[in-house]
């Protein structure tokens, strides 16, 4: 393959797409007279990268997209002398091993992509050179077993690291190093990560988003969180946890989001959000074993604007479980529950009419339908008529819906008519 036909037709080259052919070898000076600002080369089997294959793009090329080839190594990069690069992705190749000082060169680079490779072995001097620049780094969908700790020791201008699909089984104490203390985002999503030791995250104090869902945590210590203080968004989920680890997650007081969905648990107390849920806007509880939400569970919970518990056991949910974030509440989603619809559930529905009105229900229902009364069943909790709720008193939340408004002048017409009857 050759770009021959390229030279001296343009100027500088935004863009060049190479995929879909077969270019097992770049060979030396490969884009020798060309001048690029963003460069992919994908699905063409590329195996090998000769020295200075793309020196000639140093002063000009700040993308590089090799993702989706067979390299079984990451380039020497040193000899390329891309000075301004700024985004570099090899995802989706073969490789195994990230060697000592292999990007070094790369003084510009900024973000960084592995994904998708072999990889279960980060030499200690792996990232040696990108301690000024890299912020984003993303080794998700490796090999990986353990955290490689010594290589992260010289990046501290990292703000987003991705580990998630990995084969990571541990999280030891302080196994994340004060060098990447600015971290803002870290995930580790989908390991076979089994149990979380004390002041595992201390040094992070800096991080707001932590994924450790999708693993095969069944205990946090209860410091496990030390040292977390801006941490607002927790996914903890899809772990077999059997009980809200509510010792753990106190020290966790500027939560916004808590994720614990299907994690097999089937009881709530007073106790399970107290002390870290004053802040917390978005509760997911899905698809878990809760039967009963009874009320104090949300006692202190001032802030929550979604609720989510559908996909459980619920047979119904009294006003008063909820009652300490109606004020704040906007989505509330209890389909997939065997719900009875009795007077105890009259005022959800009467609460979902008010959002019909606004046009909202479809976001919020999301087919919430009765399992009791025969009668009833499989109807959405919308579509039964009040009086089918079976109160023998009016609900304690009634819909906006019901009540009639009367503009001024027909309120003085009823005030007179009013007044004539009682004279």
């Amino acid at each position: 393959m050759s770009l021959h036909c390229l030279h001296g037709t343009f100027g500088t080259i935004n863009r060049l797409y190479i995929g879909l052919s077969t270019l097992p070898r770049l060979p030396s000076h490969f884009f020798m007279g060309l001048a690029i600002n963003h460069l992919t080369i994908s699905y063409s089997n590329l195996s090998s990268i000769q020295p200075s294959a793309m020196s000639a793009l140093g002063s000009t090329l700040y993308s590089l997209d090799i993702s989706s080839n067979e390299l079984t190594m990451i380039p020497a990069f040193r000899e390329q002398r891309l000075r301004v690069l700024r985004n570099l992705k090899l995802s989706h190749n073969k490789i195994h091993t990230i060697p000592d000082k292999i990007f070094e060169g790369l003084d510009s680079l900024i973000q960084l992509s592995l994904y998708g490779n072999r990889i279960s072995a980060v030499s200690d001097a792996a990232f040696f050179g990108l301690s000024r620049t890299l912020t984003r780094l993303n080794l998700g969908g490796n090999h990986l077993t353990k955290f490689p700790t010594e290589a992260f020791h010289t990046l501290n201008h990292l703000v987003d690291l991705d580990l998630h699909d990995n084969l990571i089984n541990h999280i030891e104490e302080k196994d994340f190093p004060q060098a990447i203390s600015n971290l803002d985002h870290l995930n580790l999503r989908n390991n076979s990560i089994g149990n979380v030791e004390a002041e595992a995250f201390f040094h992070l104090r800096h991080l707001t988003n932590l994924d450790i869902s999708e693993n095969n945590i069944k205990h946090f210590d209860r410091k496990a969180f030390d040292g977390l203080d801006n941490l607002e968004y927790l996914c903890i989920g899809d772990n077999p946890l059997n009980a809200v680890p509510s010792e753990s997650l106190r020290r966790l007081t500027n939560l916004q989001q808590l994720d614990l969905r299907n994690s097999n648990i089937s009881v709530l107390t007073e106790d399970s959000f107290k002390g870290f849920c004053t802040n917390i806007k978005w509760l997911h509880l899905q698809y878990n074993h809760i039967k009963a939400f009874s009320e104090l569970i949300l006692d202190g919970c001032d802030s929550i604007q979604t609720l989510q518990l559908y996909g459980n056991w619920l047979t119904g949910l009294n006003l008063s479980s909820v009652s300490p974030v109606m004020d704040t509440l906007v989505v509330l989603d209890i389909h997939a529950n065997p719900l009875i619809c009795d007077c105890d559930l009259l005022w959800y529905r009467n609460w979902l009419a008010d959002f019909h009105q606004q046009g909202e229900t479809a976001f919020l229902v999301r087919n919430a339908s009765c399992h009791v009364p025969s009668k009833n069943v499989d109807r959405m909790v919308l579509d039964v008529h009040p009086a089918d709720f079976n109160c023998k008193q009016s609900s304690p939340y009634t819909s906006t819906a019901s009540v009639h408004v009367f503009s001024p002048l027909h309120l003085l017409f009823c005030v007179a008519i009013a007044h004539l009857l009682l004279r």
